[in-house]
């Protein structure tokens, strides 16, 4: 099993990789657990003790799901018994990688303050209140997950107006790789929730996609060919504003925008 954070989750799940005399890295490993077709396959350290044609580790090294690798300790061959590398002690190996997490948490945006210090009280009420009153912390959850919803997807609004991401650098200012940013961005444009009040109409009309029923951005279908299929659900919706007596509704609405937005 591979060690994650609950936030940065599969871009930087750690594992005790094996290196090779050469200093190379093994290929993954396969394992018959007997349930079906399927394989077990695995990269840790402890599947390769030159059993069953498996190559023979000569060292181990934490090694993360984004590429980095930590510092190679030999492995004792004279030293172990005969389980092989079950026995093997890899606590340093796993420090490696806790403060190669600590590297990542420190090139990440920092957050204010005062909102870091209000997130931490906040955890700590909802959990006292999840105890003493169970119904009132459910509402407060919903309530949370609501302007959290809103927040994210105005931010993801503010992220796609500014033209071609570069998804790279939003990925280090997260803590997680290019493609899960972009598919952060994509997930909050694309998120609605009917039950959320909107934003007002002078933030909300950057949106690519402001509300239910109208057609995203083609920038948007360009960024996530993932997700056409559920955009393309909506299509019917939108195409109803095109039929005729509903052009002059639309462009009243579109006026009435124009109208009211700060110039």
């Amino acid at each position: 099993m591979g060690w994650t954070t609950e936030e940065f989750g599969e871009s930087h799940e750690g594992i005790v990789g094996a290196v090779l005399e050469d200093g190379s890295e093994p290929k993954p490993a396969y394992f018959d657990i007997g349930s079906g077709a399927e394989m077990y396959r695995t990269s840790e350290w402890w599947a390769y003790d030159g059993r069953m044609r498996r190559p023979r580790a000569a060292a181990v090294r934490a090694a993360c799901s984004c590429g980095w690798r930590g510092r190679g300790v030999p492995v004792p061959w004279d030293e172990l018994d005969g389980d092989g590398l079950e026995g093997l002690d890899v606590s340093g190996p796993r420090r490696d990688w806790s403060e190669h997490i600590r590297t990542v948490e420190r090139r990440t945006v920092p957050l204010p303050e005062d909102l870091a210090q209000l997130l931490s009280a906040l955890e700590d009420k909802l959990c006292t209140l999840a105890e003493d009153a169970p119904a009132a912390a459910l509402r407060a959850v919903a309530a949370l997950d609501r302007l959290s919803r809103r927040a994210g997807r105005e931010a993801a609004c503010m992220i796609e107006e500014d033209g071609e991401q570069r998804w790279e650098a939003l990925g280090r200012a997260l803590g997680i790789d290019a493609d899960r940013a972009q598919s952060l961005v994509t997930r909050y444009l694309l998120l609605h929730s009917s039950q959320a009040p909107p934003l007002p109409r002078a933030r909300i009309r950057r949106c690519p996609w402001p509300g239910p029923g109208a057609a995203p951005s083609q920038a948007l279908l360009r960024r996530a060919p993932v997700q056409r299929a559920a955009v393309r659900a909506r299509a019917p919706a939108a195409s109803a504003r095109n039929r005729p007596g509903k052009t002059m509704v639309r462009n009243t609405r579109a006026r009435t925008w124009a109208a009211t937005a700060p110039t």
